[in-house]
């Protein structure tokens, strides 16, 4: 003998499964974006496709510019190569060498030699700020409560670049070991990203554990395949569409995050844009499952509906 599933129960199986299919979702996404910031390869192969945007190169290139004219006092190294009349002159031939330095950084940060080097740094100055973030020791790489990356061996590259194209002062110098660093997260934004990464932390816990109790509670409490499959496959489908406007906000805060150092607004927005488009392809793949589901519970029941009326025979 049967028992026969209430109403409430039934509706009681579908709330549940539709939960189940949106926590589902939802667990997809935050693991995805958990595993690309908090695996320092995949860290570092996001910001290799960062650098390859032309705007984050001229932002990183000016940085780099203003850096080595500040740590080798370019203006004053020009006036002292000019003889005394001409010494007043050097600030405006300094400006030009700036422009020199401009340029020479440009061809340097697209250059294949740059993007190994960016790629080490990041990957290092990561896996430090990981490490303190989880109690495993300071991180270096945290000056002033901001993550910074290590230049000193990319000034030496452009100093050796710029020689080459001529640029008075620079010969004799030796860069490699100077103490040269860059913002990339500034304080106290570098505290709102590790909050982030709490939160990551939970969620990928918590999601994926709500996700089988509801799934399994539901289904005990529904027992109707048909109608499970169109409610998880719904809530699928609904988890998406909240991951996009959850992804689209956490894009913004990530973009003021990185804004405030190496990279300028525009630049950061464009960098966030690299994580955040992969992210909308995770998430569409998980709507098109929704869907499929959704779908084949709905064959289920048109052909469960047939066969209820066929064995219910003609009418009188």
């Amino acid at each position: 003998m049967t028992t026969r599933r209430t109403p409430a129960l039934t509706a009681l199986g579908v709330v549940l499964l539709v939960l189940a299919g949106v926590s589902a979702a939802s667990a997809v996404a935050t693991l995805w974006l958990r595993a690309e910031v908090l695996d320092p390869d995949a860290w570092t192969d996001t910001t290799a496709a960062v650098l390859a945007d032309p705007v984050v190169r001229a932002d990183v290139a000016r940085t780099l510019a203003e850096e080595l004219v500040e740590a080798v006092g370019l203006e004053d190294r020009v006036g002292a190569l000019l003889p005394f009349p001409l010494g007043g002159l050097a600030d405006s031939l300094g400006d030009g060498a700036t422009d020199l330095v401009a340029e020479g950084a440009e061809a340097l940060v697209a250059s294949d030699t740059f993007a190994d080097l960016w790629q080490q740094t990041n990957r290092a100055a990561w896996t430090e700020v990981l490490r303190a973030l989880r109690g495993d020791g300071r991180a270096t790489a945290v000056v002033d409560g901001a993550l910074t990356l290590e230049l000193g061996r990319s000034l030496e590259l452009l100093r050796e670049a710029l020689v080459d194209r001529g640029v008075p002062g620079l010969e004799g110098l030796d860069l490699g070991d100077l103490d040269a660093r860059v913002v990339l997260v500034p304080a106290p934004e570098l505290e709102r990203l590790e909050t982030m990464i709490e939160l990551l932390d939970v969620a990928a816990v918590v999601l994926p554990v709500v996700a089988v109790v509801a799934g399994v509670a539901g289904a005990v409490a529904l027992r109707r395949l048909g109608v499970g499959l169109v409610s998880i496959g719904g809530g699928v489908v609904l988890g998406a569409l909240v991951g996009v406007g959850a992804v689209r906000a956490a894009r913004i805060a990530a973009a003021e995050i990185l804004s405030g150092g190496i990279l300028g607004e525009e630049a950061a927005e464009r960098a966030v844009a690299v994580v955040g488009g992969a992210a909308g392809g995770v998430l569409l793949a998980s709507a098109l499952v929704g869907v499929v589901a959704m779908a084949a519970g709905g064959g289920l029941l048109v052909a469960r509906d047939r066969r209820v009326r066929a064995s219910a025979g003609p009418s009188a």
